[in-house]
């Protein structure tokens, strides 16, 4: 998709937001089964036996901090506006361990790809930043997907500060958090259902550094590496989607985008889930992209346009059985995006609906963190 057509309209539609320490950004969860796991607790399952893609086969990717080397994980990010981050947020566990268990935490921010030409603009591998005894929150059982009652991987969220000796200030752009860790070892990949990639994190064993993959070769499933930071943020744009006016009757009831419970936002660098519901099983929608128009402009008998002008068109797969229809959009990194507003409305052939043609609502995203 081309959202270089559109990238005019970002100028204007920036989300001012300047607030007191809070989350600025998740580079992704790590929970597949919130209260499914052991005790009701959350957790982050494997999926070994897949239908939907590739069988993945790695519980979580070493990062063991060693001085002089070791392993590391490293993950890109956005930047919209400014950032003051105070604290830093990574996810480690070590199986048959009692948590608490991480006793170090080593960062480093890169200005670019750590494999293919960034530097580092900010912290090192050796000033520790755990500064107290062994630290961490329970943030899931890492589990297999069949065997979501075994405990002996306890993820812990390990936050910790960034020294006020050396604040970490970010302008617009797009970096590499290189992570590692001592006590716990491994990380868990950002994890979701029936989702074979989740992103393009890398790890690098010694010198050399690679792509995550989850899946056994020669087949791929790239991973994310799951990270926050918080602190206070200048001109921030934040992801939202929004739907809007109304979707049109066919065979199957009124046809409308779902956004998820929560909400799935446009989180630059991330993929967003569309997915449309109550369509015409077999039928393709084609999504009209371009800008939101609210009021609609009538088009009878075929119903109301809820995007204009078009700026681009996407093709979905067709409706499944249950007449749902889902794709997966890979969103771009890149500051230019940020507060990039679109608007998208899916058409399809409906031999239930007036004029046998069939629409969603309108779906507002605006890209962002």
């Amino acid at each position: 998709m081309r959202f270089g057509l559109a990238t005019s309209l970002a100028s204007a539609l920036l989300v001012t937001a300047t607030s007191a320490q809070t989350l600025l950004y998740d580079n992704g969860s790590i929970v597949t089964h919130p209260g499914g796991g052991a005790g009701g607790l959350d957790a982050s399952a494997l999926d070994n036996t897949p239908t939907f893609h590739t069988i993945h086969n790695v519980y979580g990717f070493g990062a063991q901090w060693v001085s002089g080397g070791g392993n590391a994980l490293a993950d890109d990010f956005t930047v919209c506006g400014q950032w003051t981050v105070t604290d830093i947020e990574v996810f480690g566990y070590l199986t048959n361990a009692v948590p608490p268990l991480v006793t170090g935490v080593y960062c480093q921010i890169w200005n670019g790809p750590p494999n293919a030409g960034g530097s580092v603009i900010w912290g090192n591998l050796t000033t520790n930043l755990v500064t107290a005894g062994p630290i961490g929150t329970f943030a899931a059982y890492r589990t297999l997907i069949g065997g979501l009652a075994v405990t002996n991987r306890q993820v812990q969220a390990a936050r910790v500060a960034v020294p006020t000796a050396t604040p970490l200030v970010l302008s617009p752009g797009v970096y590499w958090l290189e992570l590692q860790f001592t006590g716990a070892a491994f990380c868990p990949p950002v994890s979701e259902n029936e989702v074979n990639d989740t992103g393009n994190g890398l790890q690098r064993v010694t010198a050399t550094w690679a792509l995550l993959n989850n899946a056994i070769a020669p087949a791929t499933a790239g991973c994310a590496v799951p990270f926050r930071f918080y602190g206070t943020a200048v001109n921030q744009t934040v992801a939202v989607a929004a739907a809007y006016g109304a979707g049109k009757s066919g065979t199957n009831g009124v046809a409308s985008w779902d956004l998820g419970t929560p909400v799935r936002n446009p989180v630059l660098g991330r993929d967003y889930p569309l997915r449309i519901i109550n369509g015409f099983s077999g039928s393709s929608p084609l999504v009209f992209i371009g800008t939101p128009n609210g009021p609609g402009i009538p088009v009878p008998p075929f119903g109301t346009l809820h995007v204009f002008p078009v700026l681009t068109t996407l093709s979905m797969p067709a409706f499944n059985a249950n007449n749902v229809s889902s794709l997966r959009l890979p969103v771009p990194h890149g500051p230019n995006l940020c507060g990039l507003i679109l608007g998208w409305q899916a058409f399809w052939g409906d031999p239930g609906a007036t004029g046998s043609v069939c629409h969603t609502n309108g779906l507002e995203l605006t890209l962002g963190n």
